[in-house]
């Protein structure tokens, strides 16, 4: 059973990059952050069961994607055994914190919209457009720690650590959409190479070469 399992996990990210799609385009057309009240109310009342969908979505996305970081973080400590791992872990942690609890915001707004006073949606609204620190500083401090394990270990290709750093630059700036669209790249080939990997990375210590 435990077999099968390692032998699977790497498939969490592919996975988390699916239902972390399938989420997006649920939400994605939500109002932004300047609409009005009637605005709010309008578009949760139409769509409630669709943006519903889409906070579920992606809250088994973020689920899928603590697995994935779990399987990242244990190939990365065989190789290099100091605490980058750990700290990896943890950004991910926080990230897929932020991003449920953005998702719950979607999902408040969605339950009842016409009980909500005019304040009240505006505010969730605002919140669900703007609740971005929490999971932006987990995801830099994923992507700049996988970057440090990669360089001093080699445990994967160089350039997936290069490009680990790039979407921890992008993330806080205004291209973070364009991070975003990396990093799911990213996810899949990691997912890739990890499970091609296995079970060899169990008993090798030698790092990848680019």
């Amino acid at each position: 059973m435990r077999e099968s399992w390692d032998r699977a996990a790497p498939w969490t990210g592919v996975l988390f990059v699916i239902l972390v799609l399938a989420g997006g385009v649920s939400v994605g057309g939500a109002p932004g952050s300047g609409a009005s009240a009637a605005q709010v109310l309008a578009y949760y009342r139409d769509h409630r069961m669709q943006e519903r969908v889409g906070a579920a979505l992606l809250t088994f996305a973020f689920v899928a994607f603590l697995a994935f970081s779990v399987v990242v973080s244990r190939h990365l400590h065989r190789y290099a055994q100091d605490g980058l791992a750990t700290f990896a872990m943890a950004g991910a942690t926080l990230l897929a914190g932020g991003q449920m609890l953005s998702a719950s915001v979607h999902w408040a707004l969605a339950d009842r919209p016409a009980a909500l006073a005019p304040a009240g949606l505006q505010a969730l609204n605002v919140a669900a457009n703007d609740f971005v620190l929490v999971s932006a500083g987990g995801w830099f401090a994923f992507s700049v720690a996988v970057w440090l394990a990669i360089l001093r270990s080699r445990a994967l290709p160089v350039w997936l650590g290069w490009i680990s750093l790039a979407v921890a630059l992008l993330v806080v700036s205004p291209a973070e959409l364009i991070g975003f669209v990396i990093f799911l790249v990213w996810t899949l080939i990691t997912s890739g190479l990890l499970w091609a990997r296995w079970p060899a990375h169990d008993t090798e210590r030698v790092g990848v070469t680019v």
